[in-house]
């Protein structure tokens, strides 16, 4: 069974803060840790969001 690009980011990220993205007004960020940093990052999930690492230009 293969994982969606998306299924694999939430499995990857934890919940985050409970504040709006500031990008698209939403809420819906988790934090996930970058592996050869340690350093942990607030990212959107909101494909239609620019600042989010799903983004998806139609």
């Amino acid at each position: 069974m293969s994982t969606t690009p998306f299924n694999e980011f939430m499995q990857n990220t934890k919940p985050g803060p409970s504040r709006r993205c500031t990008g698209c007004n939403t809420f819906g960020l988790r934090t996930y840790t970058e592996p050869d940093t340690q350093e942990e990052k607030v990212v959107c999930t909101n494909p239609a969001c620019r600042d989010s690492p799903l983004y998806a230009e139609e």
